[in-house]
């Protein structure tokens, strides 16, 4: 197997995570995202861990259609990254994205080219394809935000996953600030208001000479 490493980001759960600490929501339209130097700050934070190359980083989202959007197209730019879209369902929720992550680490892990796999996630619905990649002597780090107050040491995810990891490592806080600005809305001019005067009453005519 080459001794270099995959890292695939499920980005719903760390934009969602990221937008919550610094905008208070994981509504997308509440924050920006420095996709470069977030990129770059993961392949820091895995690299201090493994010091191994990298194969690339495979960046999963979702759009309407499974379109690439200005925004996805920019990311899938960066030398690399890999894009790969599930699309949105018509009650907003993703769906494909999961299935696509899976396929592709254990296909990593099945083709050898890359000996151990950093996965940004948090849900356990991967579970059973990172024990599928490492029966395929793959090692997998899962990538949390860091948290101290909590016991697993990241934010959001789930202990299902996290019993099947090798281990766990996780991005500083201050990656997070640094990557995520959150959106001042523009604060809506007030209407002027405009005074009606009153039209003038009507002013009743002189009475005219009586007749003799």
């Amino acid at each position: 197997m080459v001794t270099q490493s995959a890292i695939f980001v499920d980005a719903g759960f760390l934009l969602a995570v990221g937008g919550t600490q610094v905008a208070g929501t994981s509504l997308r339209s509440a924050f920006s995202v420095n996709y470069k130097q977030l990129i770059e700050g993961i392949l820091k934070r895995t690299a201090e861990h493994s010091g191994l190359d990298v194969l690339r980083v495979y960046w999963y989202d979702a759009s309407k259609d499974a379109l690439f959007t200005d925004e996805h197209k920019s990311i899938g730019l960066l030398p690399d990254v890999k894009v790969r879209l599930g699309r949105i369902s018509f009650n907003g929720e993703q769906k494909g994205v999961d299935l696509k992550l899976g396929l592709d680490l254990v296909g990593v892990a099945r083709n050898r080219a890359a000996s151990v796999a950093f996965l940004v996630s948090g849900d356990d619905d991967l579970a059973e394809a990172v024990e599928e990649a490492q029966d395929l002597g793959m090692k997998v780090v899962l990538v949390g935000v860091d948290n101290p107050n909590h016991r697993l040491g990241v934010t959001s995810v789930a202990e299902h996953l996290a019993l099947r990891v090798d281990s766990i490592i996780a991005l500083p806080q201050e990656l997070i600030e640094a990557c995520f600005t959150k959106n001042v809305a523009d604060t809506p001019r007030p209407t002027p208001v405009l005074t009606v005067q009153p039209a003038p009453l009507p002013q009743p005519s002189a009475p005219g000479p009586r007749p003799s």
